[in-house]
């Protein structure tokens, strides 16, 4: 069940981390650096 538990928040870090790179990604778009 830990496992589980384990895979289960390490798959919403990867969805996490997609959702700040697309956000960063529009930011550039707006904002180039």
């Amino acid at each position: 069940m830990s496992f589980y538990l384990i895979s289960l928040s390490s798959l919403d870090l990867t969805a996490l981390n997609e959702q700040i790179l697309s956000q960063i990604d529009l930011n550039r778009k707006v904002c180039p650096i």
